[in-house]
């Protein structure tokens, strides 16, 4: 987070009209998120430069028959593998990015187009539009 903040202030200091492409499961990734309240704290942190995220990435993962996580398949439900979780994650999002900001979102799903309309309909649950 910290490359991120220093990125932010930079693209401040610079006048630069430069957004971010805000990849949250590589997020997760990257600070080893494995539990709701690290996932919900990522989420928090995000606030402080959420200004300079101009487009957000966000994909599913699923378990494949060796229990590995593969990424870009499956949904938000199989991301997360608990509804509660996944339900304080998508409120989570939403505050961090309820901001007035027009943002892209782009969803990647190479596991058909049940998941990806599965995830569409969870972001719909709180609020979240697209246009």
């Amino acid at each position: 987070m910290e490359d991120l903040i220093d990125l932010c202030d930079e693209i401040e200091k610079n006048k630069l009209s430069l957004r971010i492409a805000y990849d949250v499961p590589q997020i997760y990734t990257a600070h080893l998120a494995d539990s709701e309240e690290k996932y919900i704290s990522l989420l928090y942190k995000t606030r402080g430069f959420r200004k300079f995220i101009g487009g957000v990435h966000l994909w599913g993962k699923s378990i494949s028959r060796t229990g590995r996580k593969v990424s870009h398949c499956g949904d938000l439900t199989s991301y997360f593998g608990n509804n509660e979780i996944k339900v304080n994650f998508l409120k989570s999002f939403r505050d961090c990015f309820n901001d007035g900001i027009v943002r892209r979102m782009v969803l990647e799903v190479n596991s058909g187009n049940q998941d990806l309309q599965s995830i569409i309909t969870d972001l719909i649950s709180v609020g979240i539009k697209f246009m």
